[in-house]
């Protein structure tokens, strides 16, 4: 009915509207509705019968909005009746027969009750009132149902739930509506709806019983207004019945439009009705929705909000707990809801969490959100509002003076919405609020008195009002007032009421829950306290949300105090910083002071707020006072004083901040309060505040220590806060020194650099000392952002007016900018800033922002000091200091042990060879008789093998362990080696070996069980397993994967095997450093209990020193136990964690790299005479340092980088005499030194626009990238104790070398008996530091560092030539291809040059010295000469340095950092020098005669090895250095000889040891990705190779670039005379054609098939068109005797012919062989021809007649890339036929000859033909002249450069040239096997290769008899063929 009245609005369904308003109000509703059912069924029948007849339209007449009997426009009163034609009446039919048919509905509803009561049958079903009142009682009670009768029950559970849920939330879509309904529009009706709302929301907070009481007669109210105020709305939108009533009550039409009525609109037309469709459905839902909380929810949310009930249901969800998942069932949304059901404990979890949170919280944001409103803009009415709030944050949240304030901050705020809303009202006066501030200047403007201020005054004009001063703004309908709509101008009020309504919820739900699990006031999880909060994430988050603000809101406080001063900068802000310089004094000594004065604290913010709010807000206009300060202060310090000001008023959004900060101190002033009760359980679970004396708390005696063991990420977190965050301060200090340049930032530096020269030693010192420092940095950094803001009054106020003062006087301005520039002062007030820079200093430079970042971490520090958990970083710290050269004497240990191992390896293999030569020798002297072989020649005894050499010694020739271990080790798992499996056995076949492999494991480990009862149940264990795996291989069988995931799995295992394989290599690495690192944890451990107790039972804290004598007893270190317990603990984890732990540890192992990484990367960014002693001193002294660099060299860096940083600071300062002179090249000495931005130079190099410098550069950040990297090396050396000075590392060698000399075993108690006496030398850093300069140079000893590099040895020997030689091979590419930033012609490049067959001298100099240093380093390596590798390496770094740092930049004038291909040779050469230092230190190995490509038997060695041997003249040069450098008896020949034979060996071993790897089974076919894979790919290229000419030319059009004519030149000659006339292309002349008019073109000539074919090939960009100019561009200088002569052959017999010639010119590309191609064209003159006459007359008399030449011209011509052109003969014909033309061919034309005279001879050429002068010819007539001559070019392609050198021999060369090249190339490499079989298919070539490996042996220990025989046992394996066969035989 509702529906149907607002819809439709007319009188006939105003009775609808009356009648369902009133049925609502019937205490039986439903039995009125049944009643009235018949009449409204026929009523509406009735109606609907109407509506038809209505819309009907007779005799086809269109009616436009016509009835059949009335016209609606024209007669409106009987349109209102609703009888009324419409444009489409069948969807209005249609929605009226719906409406209908509800009626209908309803009818039978009641006919169906009518018959149940009268007990006859009725359809399946029952009353809805029946169904809804049994709903409970079917729930409780269950009955045993059927299955069919399941979905039903289920139906009624769900029925019951979703009425529980609306009973509870119905009320929530009322106040919904409510609100909405009031925030529509300013109308009257809507202002009671808002009064209503009002109303609700604030009896609510005042009194929930009282609410709860009345909510029932308030919704009566609100129903029966909304129907009174729905019914005057229907009535009164007929527009006669609104004029009635304004003619009858003569009510103005303001009143009419307030009360939402506008006369002058008629809602039942046009777009009005919709207006009203608006206003009623609103209402209407309205009403639905309050009438259905009446009559439905209203009793049962009444019963769910009762106390009982309500703790009742709070009580079951404490209660609840998971039930197991129920079954499940076909009903999808059951088992939905049974999940749903399932998750409920956790979500009840989840929301009692949340509800408490924001029960705790939420008062909080109802503070902010209202403040945040009225610091928008100040009025009035927010001054009051701000005065409440402020006095509300003095109470405590749970007291009845907070629940006052907030309940007078609602009702004002209440009070403040219905003022804007009454405001709105065209009836409300508002000259109320008016006043006329006349004076002599009042300006009257578009009929008001406008405010206009006077200039420089601040006084008020005209009229003036206050409305704005209050707060009252009037909306404009076109939207340019203070907001566009009603919502948007009260919305934030709106928004308050409905956080303080949800305050009062959730606090009486809180309230509720407190009666059910008490918990303390402020907490949100209760379970968690101090003591747990570090056993899991879980519970320490919620420790964090529980009392966050308890433990660090002071510190909070602070930072929000120094935020709100550098948002402010005025003098509030002054203010401000001198109160927290008093609160920070106070906090320093105890946390107890501060509290005292706290309130007092609150008390002056709480004061300073409104009255800066009251500054903002200033006087009420309408007053017309004026300002006492306007005419004394200026207008900045009137700002900056934050003085009120009718044109400048004080910004009153800086207050937001200020609110924020009263706000934080207000919850702190809570704080102190609880920390004052004793026994205040808040405070006992937190913890306390109060900093402990010397003795720790008791809780420390059972705290977990994170340092040692990690639990869960709770430790990770503590332990990387409480270690790492210093760093990070350090850091941050360090930055906030460089960013700016002022005086403040030498305090930073100064005190960063005290930290990092201490580190974390610092922290071994007593707490008290280090809280006292550190106070002391932290005070620095606020008394630099105390000055800062006290000095913008200078910047503000002073500065600009004594920069023009200085402007105006003869005084520059500089000497003004000594302070700002010194002190960084620069207004940074809101009102008053600029972008511009003042004297230098930026806004960034100026501001706060790295100090309170600076302040910040400072804070968090002073707060890690002051825990007790940092009782353990002491622990740790003083443990490693104690035992900080421990770890040294355990790693030396373990590097002799290694070196002695390989001495003992390297001793027994030399022995082993022989005793075997020895054997051979005794063998040969008994079958020879005894004869001596001294007197035989090297010649006779390389040839003088024989078979006994092999005869019974052939079970020497076996593998050796070295071997074995190879194989070993192949048998890991690799990517390469699945790979490899892949490839022979498909993806299936790989991941079903692997399974056998895992199968295989699991058996073998089950069968290791060799117990009784154990052995037993492993074999029963076994038979189980092997069950299974039948059971599993059957079911594998029966349902195989598919190829999808097979793939899958594959991906899968291949990513396992790479990660797995990347950790080995990566555990290698780190081995000895984590052994080491086990045994300094043991003996940590013991250490740091010591200390523990210690600090639990002293008073006065321990001293680290005291604890130096408890070193524990090492014993000897065991290194495989510990590998192999720690793999057994790794194993137990996930791939990822073992991942990121290997990359952790390599990492932790090499932290030099990152040292020296950082170094290099420094230089190459600065590249400076500052920076260039960092990398000579790393790549020297450090790199090059036995064993490792003392602390000495890196204290050295640290020392030189802070000096770095401190010169650089000092000369950022602009006052310097030379900073006014312009940077123009790279060796200006502020660039050489670094003390100025190379970006500068740039701007010149590059003629870049650099008008202004880069202000934001900073000069120091590759210097805080080394102090970091230094400074985490030096924690990684005192945490595996390995920092030793220069004294204790000597005492190290000496050690060894005693040890090694005397007995390897001693060496372990040597190193024992060391470690007592190294420890009173490394303890204490602080000796070091202050050690005197001859100390430190009697400790960098010269000549004691040469000895320990040449003769220590603490490294096994190892082969760094392959990285070496690398390393130089690369920068020897890079000199070649980017020789451009190495010349010293900077722009050309090499191949510019080489285009020009030109080499310059400096590039083949550079090419020779490269070379150069790869031959010396190669013959130091053969020579194994230590000290001439160290000699060389030392001069090349200086000489490398020289030549990029001076040399080069003198050459190209490109300063070092910024030439980028320099600075990667450098890096490169900078690898090479670090190679170089690890193969100086553990020296040359035994064996370097072997390619370092063969050390290995792999695909990729073997791919590598096959390239070395490709390469031109590398495999002869290396083997004639070998021969060069090496000791040995062979000549050159023959030495060519054994390196071939090795080479073949390798090249069979390689393929051997592949085939032992992957072994492929017999009578197996090959796997098809192997044949589809290899065989495709082998297929595919030689495809490739046979067809790739054709296809290369066959797409010449779309790869190949156009080649169109640029000139064309026309010349016309006889015999060989001066040319007659001579023609050149003009501008213009040449054209191309578009692709329509090529499409035309093949149209018209598609008769032809020729000529079709011929325009296929050419596109439009090939086909030119050229036009040339008929009269000659030369005049006609023949001489006389020449002329003469001409006339004398043309009147004679003999032959002479016409010569036309055309040139044509292209531009000059690569692949064009002719930029210019020319062709001619001969016509014959015959003696007696008409020509020749014609000819001979004009010549001779000048008066003779045109002389005709007929048809011998093509007008179509090809220009090939190279060659003559052509004429395009399928497109024309001569002579021409019939079926020519039929076919468009064009036949030829001819030429007509003047000779013309003016002051000069001239001939005049035309074209003579019948076809017109067009791209597309057309037959013009007869044969005549043309003025023009016209041809048409068809230019081939020609190929880019990438492929004109295959292409440049045409497609027949390419042929001969390519494919029968590669052709017999290929032949070659796949014919000819079986007469190489013999060598090629060696079964087993480990022996021959062992021969091969004893030869290099032997020869480079200097037996060279040895190597003499066994080349000779070598010779004769390869003579003799059945010897070669039994020692190749595989073994088995």
């Amino acid at each position: 009915m509702l529906g149907w009245a607002v819809v439709y609005p007319s009188w006939t369904a105003f009775v609808f509207l009356v009648l369902g308003c009133v049925l609502w109000f019937f205490p039986d509703s439903r039995k009125a509705t049944f009643i009235s059912s018949p009449a409204l069924v026929a009523y509406s029948v009735v109606l609907c019968f109407i509506q038809y007849v209505c819309s009907v339209n007779y005799g086809g007449i269109d009616y436009n909005n016509t009835g059949l009997f009335f016209n609606a426009s024209s007669d409106y009163a009987i349109a209102t009746i609703g009888l009324i034609g419409y444009d489409y009446p069948a969807s209005v039919i249609m929605l009226k027969m719906f409406f209908t048919m509800l009626f209908c509905v309803v009818l039978r509803q009641l006919r169906r009750e009518n018959c149940f009561r009268g007990g006859r049958t009725v359809e399946r079903g029952v009353r809805l009132s029946s169904l809804a009142s049994s709903m409970d009682a079917d729930v409780e009670a269950e009955p045993d149902v059927d299955p069919d009768g399941a979905e039903d029950l289920f139906i009624v559970k769900l029925g019951h739930k979703l009425s529980e849920w609306l009973g509870k939330y119905w009320l929530l879509a009322f106040y919904t509506l409510l609100l909405i309904m009031a925030i529509q529009e300013p109308y009257i009706y809507r202002l009671i709806y808002m009064v209503f709302f009002l109303y609700s929301a604030i009896t609510l907070q005042f009194h929930y019983p009282f609410w709860r009481f009345t909510l029932k007669m308030f919704l009566i109210v609100v129903a029966v207004y909304s129907v009174i105020a729905t019914l005057i709305v229907y009535i009164f939108s007929f527009h006669d019945v609104l004029i009635s009533f304004k003619n009858a009550t003569g009510i103005s039409a303001d009143w009419l439009t307030d009360l939402g009525f506008d006369p002058e609109i008629n809602y039942q037309e046009g777009t009005a009705s919709v207006l009203l469709l608006s206003r009623l459905i609103v209402p209407a839902l309205l009403l639905v929705t309050v009438m259905l909380q009446i009559h439905i929810f209203h009793d049962q949310f009444m019963q769910f909000t009762e106390e009982n009930q309500v703790v009742k249901s709070i009580a079951e969800d404490f209660e609840a707990v998971e039930e197991p998942p129920p079954e499940p069932t076909k009903n999808l949304l059951e088992t939905f809801f049974n999940f749903i059901k399932s998750l409920l404990p956790s979500v009840n979890d989840v929301f009692y969490s949340a509800a408490r949170m924001t029960t705790i919280h939420l008062y909080k944001i109802v503070y902010i959100a209202p403040v945040y409103i009225i610091t928008r803009e100040p009025t009035a009415f927010g001054f009051i509002l701000l005065i409440v709030l402020d006095l509300g944050l003095f109470f405590n949240p749970e007291g009845k003076l907070s629940k006052l304030c907030l309940l007078m901050s609602q009702f004002w705020i209440g009070i403040i919405v219905l003022a804007k809303m009454l405001y709105q009202l065209y009836s409300i006066p508002k000259d109320l609020l008016m006043a006329n501030c006349t004076m002599e200047n009042e300006t009257l403007i578009n009929g008001t008195y406008m405010y206009i201020p006077l200039e420089n005054a601040d006084v008020l004009v005209g009229q003036q009002s206050s409305a704005a001063w209050l707060g009252l703004d009037k909306l404009r309908p076109d939207g340019t007032g203070y907001a566009d709509s009603l919502p948007q101008y009260i919305g934030g009020y709106i928004s308050v009421l409905i956080g303080f309504t949800a305050l009062v919820l959730f606090k009486v739900h809180d309230h509720y829950r407190q009666k059910v699990s008490p918990t303390p006031a402020g907490v949100t999880f209760p379970s968690i306290t101090l003591d747990n909060l570090d056993e899991s994430l879980k519970k320490f988050l919620g420790y964090l949300v529980n009392h966050t603000f308890n433990r660090f809101g002071l510190e909070i406080c602070f930072v929000t105090t120094t935020v709100v001063v550098s948002y402010r900068q005025d003098v509030i802000g002054a203010i401000y910083v001198l109160l927290l310089a008093a609160l920070l004094l106070l906090n320093m000594y105890r946390r107890m002071y501060v509290r005292r004065v706290w309130f007092l604290y609150l008390i002056i913010l709480a004061l300073l707020l409104p009255a800066q709010y009251l500054c903002a807000l200033g006087i009420p206009p309408t007053l017309c006072l004026a300002y006492p300060w306007i005419s004394t202060l200026a207008d900045n310090l009137r700002i900056w004083l934050y003085l009120p000001s009718y044109v400048y008023p004080p910004e009153v959004t800086l207050l937001f901040a200020d609110s924020l900060q009263l706000l934080f101190v207000a919850l702190q002033y809570r704080v102190f309060i609880a920390e004052a009760e004793n026994g205040n359980e808040v405070v006992r679970v937190a913890g306390s505040n109060e900093e402990f004396d010397l003795k720790p708390p008791d809780r420390f005696k059972d705290m977990h220590d994170f340092t040692e063991e990690k639990r869960n990420f709770v430790d990770v977190i503590f332990a990387t806060l409480f270690s790492y965050w210093f760093w990070l301060c350090l850091a941050m200090l360090f930055i906030t020194g460089t960013q700016n340049i002022n005086l403040y930032c030498f305090g930073y530096l100064l005190s960063c650099f005290y930290f990092f020269w201490h580190g974390l030693d610092f922290t071994t010192k007593s707490r008290r000392a280090i809280i006292r420092t550190w106070n002391i940095v932290l005070y620095y950094n606020f008394f630099v952002i105390l000055m800062k803001t006290w000095l913008q009054i200078l910047g503000c106020v002073f500065l600009d007016d004594l920069l023009v003062e200085a402007s105006k006087t003869e005084n520059s301005q500089s000497s003004v900018c000594y302070a700002p520039e010194l002190f960084s002062i620069k207004c940074l007030n809101v009102q008053l800033q600029t972008d511009e820079e003042v004297c230098g200093v930026s806004k960034k430079e100026a501001g706060l922002m790295w100090d309170i970042l600076c302040f910040v971490a400072l804070l968090i520090q002073r707060r890690i000091f002051l825990s007790t958990y940092f009782l353990l970083i002491m622990c740790e710290e003083r443990s490693q200091s104690a035992l900080s050269s421990r770890g040294a004497s355990l790693l030396n240990d373990i590097s002799a042990k290694k070196v002695v191992k390989q001495q003992n390896n390297y001793e027994k293999e030399m022995v082993k060879i022989k005793k075997k030569l020895d054997r051979i020798r005794q063998r040969t002297l008994r079958l020879e008789g005894g004869a001596s072989r001294e007197d035989w020649t090297h010649f006779d005894v390389i040839r003088s093998g024989d078979g006994s050499f092999f005869e019974e010694g052939s079970d020497d020739e076996t593998v050796t362990e070295a071997d074995l271990d190879e194989d070993d080790q192949a048998e890991q798992a690799s990517p390469m080696k699945l790979i490899m499996t892949t490839i022979d056995e498909g993806m299936e076949g790989s991941m079903e070996k692997k399974k056998r492999k895992s199968i295989d494991s699991t058996h073998a480990s089950a069968s290791e069980n060799e117990d009784g009862e154990g052995s037993k149940a492993a074999e029963d264990g076994e038979e189980d397993a092997l069950q299974g795996s039948g059971e599993g291989a059957e079911i594998q069988e029966e349902s195989k994967p598919g190829a999808v995931q097979t793939t899958m799995d594959w991906i899968k295992e291949f990513c396992v095997v790479c990660i797995t394989w990347t950790i080995n290599r990566l555990n290698e690495i780190s081995r000895d450093y984590r052994t080491v690192a086990s045994q300094i944890d043991e003996e940590q451990v013991v250490q740091k209990r010591l200390f523990k107790e210690q600090m639990q039972d002293c008073v006065h804290e321990p001293d680290p020193q005291s604890s130096a004598d408890a070193v524990v007893a090492v014993s000897d270190v065991q290194i495989d136990d510990y590998e192999e317990h720690w793999q057994e603990q790794l194993e137990q984890r996930s791939l990822l964690y073992r991942f990121f732990n290997a990359v952790y540890t390599a990492f932790m192992a090499r932290t030099e790299f990152i040292c020296y990484l950082a170094i290099i990367i420094c230089h190459m960014s600065y590249g400076t005479l500052l920076s260039l002693p960092l990398p000579l001193v790393a790549l020297t002294w450090g790199m090059l340092s036995v064993p490792r660099p003392a602390k000495t060299f890196w204290n050295v860096i640290l020392t030189y980088v802070m000096v770095i940083v401190m010169i650089k600071y000092l000369f950022q300062f602009s006052f310097w005499p030379w900073t006014d002179t312009s940077i123009i090249s790279w060796y200006d000495p502020r660039l050489l030194f670094g003390i100025e931005d190379t970006d500068v130079l740039s701007c010149v190099l590059y003629e870049e626009a650099c008008e202004d410098p880069p202000v934001d550069s900073y000069y120091a950040t590759y210097e805080l990238l080394v102090l970091l990297a230094v400074f985490i090396h030096r924690s990684v050396l005192k945490r595996y104790g390995l920092w030793k000075n220069e004294r204790e590392l000597n005492e190290d060698m000496r050690q060894v070398k005693l040890a090694s000399v005397s007995n390897p075993a001693d060496l372990t108690n040597a190193s024992m008996q060391e470690a007592s006496s190294s420890q009173d030398s490394s303890n204490a850093e602080g000796e070091e530091t202050g050690a005197s300069p001859k100390k430190l140079t009697s400790g960098l000893s010269l000549r004691r560092w040469f000895r320990n590099i040449t003769h220590g040895k603490l490294l096994t020997t190892s082969d760094y030539y392959a990285p070496m030689f690398l390393c130089d091979f690369v920068n020897f590419i890079i000199s070649i291809f980017c020789y451009n930033s190495f010349g010293s012609n900077a722009g050309a490049s090499v191949t510019d040059y080489l285009s020009s067959n030109t080499i310059p001298i400096d590039f083949l100099v550079l090419l020779l010295v490269q070379f150069l240093f790869i031959v010396i380093d190669r013959a130091l390596y053969l020579q194994k000469a230590v000290f001439g590798k160290l000699i060389y390496t030392v001069c090349l770094i200086v000489l490398v340095h020289v030549y990029v740092g001076f040399i080069l930049p003198a050459l190209n004038g490109i300063p070092f950092n910024q030439n980028t291909v320099v600075q990667i040779f450098y890096f490169i050469k900078c690898l090479y020098f670090g190679f170089s230092a690890w193969q100086i230190k553990s020296g040359y190995p035994s064996g370097v005669l072997g390619n370092f490509l063969t050390t290995k038997y792999t695909y990729v060695n073997l791919v590598l090895y096959y390239g070395f041997i490709l390469c031109p003249f590398l495999l002869e040069l290396r083997c004639v250095m070998d021969w060069m450098w090496t000791a040995s008896s062979m000549s050159l020949s023959t030495w060519f000889v054994m390196e071939d034979i090795f080479s073949n060996i390798f090249i069979l071993k390689c393929f051997r040891s592949t085939e032992a790897q992957h072994p492929t089974k017999r009578a197996t076919n090959k796997g098809r990705l192997m044949k589809y894979g290899f065989g495709g790919f082998v297929l595919t290229s030689l495809i490739l190779v046979v067809w790739f000419p054709l296809v290369i030319f066959s797409f010449a059009n779309t790869i190949y670039n156009p080649n169109p004519p640029v000139q064309c030149e026309m010349r016309v000659s006889i015999g060989g005379f001066q040319d007659l006339f001579f023609v050149r292309t003009q501008t213009g002349a040449i054209s191309s054609v578009t692709p329509e008019q090529v499409e035309a073109f093949k149209a018209h000539m598609d008769k032809s098939a020729s000529a079709s074919a011929f325009l296929n090939i050419y596109e439009a960009t090939d086909i030119n068109t050229i036009m040339l100019n008929g009269e000659s561009t030369a005049i006609w200088g023949i001489t006389t005797p020449s002329k003469q002569d001409l006339i004398r052959q043309l009147n004679g017999t003999a032959d002479i012919s016409l010569t036309v010639s055309l040139q044509f010119t292209r531009q000059p590309q690569e692949g064009l062989t002719a930029g210019i191609i020319s062709t001619q064209y001969f016509y014959n003159l015959t003696a007696g021809s008409t020509a020749r006459n014609d000819l001979y007359k004009q010549i001779s008399d000048g008066n003779g007649p045109q002389i005709n030449f007929t048809a011998f011209l093509p007008r179509y011509l090809v220009l090939p890339a190279s060659g003559l052109p052509e004429v395009a003969k399928d497109l024309h014909c001569n002579p021409c036929t019939d079926t020519d033309f039929g076919n468009n061919l064009l036949p030829y034309h001819g030429l007509a000859l003047n000779l013309k005279k003016d002051e000069f001879a001239y001939w005049e050429v035309e074209e003579r033909g019948n076809y017109t002068q067009q791209f597309i010819p057309q037959k013009d007539g007869d044969i005549h002249d043309y003025p023009h001559l016209f041809y048409v070019t068809f230019s081939e392609r020609i190929a880019p450069d990438a492929v004109s050198l295959i292409t440049g021999s045409g497609i027949i060369g390419l042929y001969i040239g390519l494919v029968f090249v590669v052709g017999q190339f290929i032949r070659t490499l796949t014919s000819g096997g079986s007469y190489v079989i013999m060598f090629n298919d060696l079964p087993n070539v480990d022996k021959i290769m062992k021969i091969c490996k004893d030869l290099y042996f032997v020869r480079e220990n200097g037996e060279l008899d040895l190597e003499e025989e066994l080349y000779a046992k070598l010779v004769y394996l390869y003579r003799s063929p059945p010897t070669m066969i039994e020692w190749t035989k595989k073994a088995t």
